[in-house]
């Protein structure tokens, strides 16, 4: 079992829901959390992501673990991102800063 999936279904434990009513009230496939649990998927889309951390109040970081990037590399990646999208908010930016995170883990 993936540890992303163990964190996701302990939050759930500890908010009296499980996995699949948040994949329900989230709109979120219940297949993908499936295939993360038994190791056929490493990951989950930015998206649902987001929106599952969001659903508890916790910031991505908490979900993906992942240990923190350099922070003139987190500078120069918010800088990038906000010129190619101006309009994100500095919580948007940060999602992002910790999906990337959290793909760099997967390559190790």
């Amino acid at each position: 079992m993936s540890e992303l999936y163990e964190r996701i279904e302990k939050l759930c434990k500890d908010n009296g829901t499980n996995v699949t009513q948040m994949c329900k009230e989230l709109k979120i496939s219940r297949s993908s959390l499936t295939e993360l649990k038994n190791g056929r998927s490493k990951s989950l889309s930015l998206s649902a992501l987001a929106s599952i951390a969001g659903f508890f109040g916790v910031p991505v970081d908490s979900l993906t673990a992942s240990e923190a990037l350099p922070e003139n590399v987190q500078f120069a990646l918010k800088r990038q991102i906000n010129d190619a999208a101006s309009d994100l908010t500095e919580e948007e930016l940060n999602d992002v800063l910790s999906y990337i995170k959290f793909k760099q883990s997967q390559r190790s």
